[in-house]
């Protein structure tokens, strides 16, 4: 089964979405919060992913953005880089624009997940 509705609990269904108790009466209203609240149900049912808890810190290197594979972020490249096409003890190229990193690839799969599972350990949201 898909467990149980959040939408069953009228306050976190306010909370959670923001509508007033008047807006009620009207179908579109009703028909929008219907569906509103099938699509977080269908959010919280779902399981959470483990490996987006264990992205906890950047990986990437700070001189050319690609993922380092290390426990930390990179400071000072040169270590080769097979992205930038630079051999052992050359620092690799600087590039303008986002960390590519998974932890900062994935943030807004993050931030969904770690939703979700609060939801899921909060009393009275999922149940």
């Amino acid at each position: 089964g898909a467990g149980p509705s959040c939408c069953n609990n009228r306050e976190t269904t306010i909370n959670l979405t923001g509508t007033s108790q008047d807006t009620d009466n009207a179908t579109d209203d009703k028909s929008s919060m219907k569906t509103m609240c099938a699509r977080l149900d269908a959010f919280l049912n779902a399981p959470c992913d483990p490996t987006l808890a264990s992205l906890t810190k950047c990986t990437g290197c700070a001189t050319c953005k690609h993922e380092g594979g290390l426990a930390q972020k990179k400071k000072k490249c040169t270590k080769g880089c097979v992205q930038c096409g630079v051999p052992s003890g050359t620092p690799c190229v600087f590039r303008e624009g986002e960390c590519e990193c998974a932890f900062h690839r994935r943030t807004p799969e993050r931030w969904a997940n770690a939703a979700r599972r609060r939801a899921k350990e909060t009393a009275g949201v999922t149940d």
